[in-house]
């Protein structure tokens, strides 16, 4: 098998864009019998980071469900943490809820916990001017970091905005 930049290139950004796991599966496999291919892609999936961090998450998951290799685990990582602030900073509560949910749900040894928990404490920080993602936080956290439970309650910004009656009480 020879490599050919444009051609790994054009299919990295079709299975990015499409979400395509089939073509991830057959990147990964390209990678493995193609070692120039390698730098080449992760360069690339670097590059992607910046505009689409979301489906490089994408790429990461699917590297890793397929055949777990903990060389994916930071491109995962950093890939997580941008999108989740993406959307903290840009979406809308449920969207901010999925993402929270979505990286909750992951294998332990994914890794995702303190991203999580960042995540957590960021979105806690919006929920200042957003009571409805407050009060979905706050029960999201109980069952997922519930020790983080009090620093939301002595978060007095945080309360304030929370429906009745949780915010009451």
């Amino acid at each position: 098998m020879t490599f050919d930049q444009s051609n790994a290139q054009q299919l990295l950004r079709y299975a990015l864009q499409e979400r395509h796991t089939e073509a991830v599966v057959y990147l990964l496999t390209f990678m493995a019998d193609v070692p120039d291919a390698r730098p080449f892609i992760q360069a690339e999936l670097e590059a992607w980071m910046n505009n689409e961090p979301d489906a490089v998450y994408f790429f990461a998951r699917t590297a890793l469900a397929t055949h777990f290799d903990d060389v994916w685990l930071p491109l995962l990582t950093s890939s997580a943490r941008a999108s989740l602030g993406i959307v903290i900073e840009q979406g809308d509560s449920e969207s901010v809820l999925e993402w929270l949910r979505l990286i909750a749900r992951e294998p332990a040894t994914y890794q995702l916990n303190d991203i999580m928990r960042e995540g957590i404490r960021s979105a806690q920080l919006r929920a200042h001017d957003d009571g409805v993602l407050g009060g979905r936080l706050l029960l999201f956290t109980l069952k997922r970091a519930s020790d983080l439970v009090g620093v939301m309650m002595n978060d007095h910004e945080f309360i304030s905005v929370l429906a009745t009656p949780i915010g009451v009480a």
